[in-house]
């Protein structure tokens, strides 16, 4: 069962919240406290240590991204803002957000929001319990080069090899695909990198890319890279001198 506590000024709303997840997710969902302020609502994520946290954006006289200022990433949390603007979801996003409900919040928001944040708690515990677990079987397992990506119905296994690069937004990313899907993972780039193991290089503080899907590489207006789709991506200063490095060993 996921730990929560409630962010919210209007008390109503609170009310509302607290009655859906009680009536219809009581099983999946306790409640641990509620906040009608950011500082009433930092100091019960330090009492609580709550799994997640709903979030309101417009709280009287504060913004509710003032919440992620009090905290240094990546977080213990995870943040589901609630909210009957529209304006701010990308910001949401960009903050790290895991998911953006409008108000009136509709039950189908909340359950397909539950189920991706349980499988993303599922996919973490996995990450970090299983290869000190048995590392003997993850080396010989089948699941070795996959990545595993949780969906709403469950998970999906994309081949590692056919990943092109993955960009990072803050606790997401964004994996890019040699067929051209795109797919999205609440983990941090990070978190990804680690996962995908030496095959993966970073360039930039927001790309991994798939060495061998590396095309050209170009000193001209700055360092940058084409990938086999034709895919241009920057390279940071600091991160050039490995690239060509990794670019020397490739030819050789």
């Amino acid at each position: 069962m996921l730990s929560a506590i409630i962010i919210e000024d209007e008390k109503l709303a609170r009310e509302v919240l607290t009655s859906l997840l009680e009536q219809f997710f009581g099983d999946k969902v306790n409640v641990l406290g509620e906040a009608s302020n950011v500082k009433h609502g930092v100091s019960l994520i330090h009492k609580y240590q709550p799994q997640l946290v709903f979030l309101d954006i417009e709280l009287r006289g504060i913004n509710g991204f003032d919440l992620f200022n009090h905290f240094e990433e990546p977080r213990s949390f995870e943040v589901v803002f609630t909210t009957a603007h529209k304006d701010h979801a990308i910001k949401a996003i960009r903050r790290g957000a895991f998911d953006y409900i409008l108000k009136p919040i509709a039950l189908n928001d909340l359950s397909e929001m539950l189920k991706r944040l349980q499988n993303h708690f599922i996919s973490k515990q996995q990450t970090n319990v299983l290869p000190e677990a048995n590392p003997e079987l993850e080396e010989s397992s089948i699941l070795k080069n996959k990545l595993i990506i949780p969906t709403p119905s469950g998970y999906t296994f994309e081949n590692k090899d056919l990943i092109l690069y993955c960009e990072g937004m803050i606790n997401y990313t964004k994996i890019y695909l040699t067929s051209g899907k795109e797919l999205i993972m609440a983990k941090t780039l990070k978190s990804i990198e680690l996962i995908l193991g030496d095959h993966f290089c970073r360039i930039h503080k927001s790309y991994l890319v798939n060495k061998n899907h590396i095309l050209k590489y170009s000193r001209s207006n700055g360092y940058k890279i084409t990938l086999i789709n034709n895919m241009v991506l920057e390279v940071s200063y600091r991160n050039n001198e490995k690239v060509l490095q990794i670019l020397k060993n490739i030819s050789h």
